[in-house]
């Protein structure tokens, strides 16, 4: 695989991140957003609560021949209208508690994906520097491998052990050739 390919295909995975990043934060947004929607309506319909009880108790007052027990009625209906507004302001407290909860969860979550984005992008820039370097090692060692090919020597190299019990790198040399400067001998052919 060469260099741009490399750079083509960390840039694909980049933005395949990035997309999936961009999705989790759409995602976290539209959850937030019906939250709050689910929120507004319970907290709208707890306010209207007192105030429909409170006239269809009155409307039933009227109807009916209670009014001896009416004061007492009033008091019920004025201790009830007071605990359901504690209770709706207990109510959008926990709601706002319940959404900067959410919140915190999505802002949490995309930080992990970006973390997550980055730490991909830096280990695939890595592993492609390795690649590059290995390419280069091996377009090297195929370079001298054609150099003695054609020079004539067709070395095969294999493994020894010297008299000493020492591993080494072994060729066969052409004997009846000689030795030249320096000690260097002919490969055999």
């Amino acid at each position: 695989m060469t260099g741009k390919d490399w750079d083509a295909a960390l840039v694909v995975r980049a933005n395949e991140l990035l997309a999936e990043v961009r999705r989790y934060h759409v995602d976290a947004e539209a959850t937030r957003l019906q939250l709050a929607s689910t929120a507004m309506t319970i907290t709208r319909k707890i306010d209207e609560l007192p105030q429909s009880i409170n006239e269809s108790i009155q409307a039933a007052l009227q109807q009916h021949s209670f009014n001896t027990e009416q004061p007492v009625l009033s008091q019920r209906l004025d201790r009830s209208t007071r605990a359901l507004g504690d209770l709706a302001t207990q109510l959008q407290s926990s709601g706002a508690s319940f959404l900067h909860y959410w919140h915190r969860v999505a802002v949490v979550i995309l930080i992990f994906s970006g973390l997550a984005s980055a730490l991909t992008v830096a280990w695939g820039i890595k592993n492609y520097r390795e690649a590059l370097r290995l390419s280069i090692q091996a377009s090297a060692l195929q370079q001298t491998v054609t150099q003695l090919e054609k020079a004539g020597g067709n070395a095969r190299i294999k493994p020894c052990v010297d008299p000493s019990g020492r591993q080494r790198v072994c060729v066969r040399v052409d004997e009846s050739a000689g030795t030249f400067q320096d000690s260097y001998a002919a490969l055999a052919p």
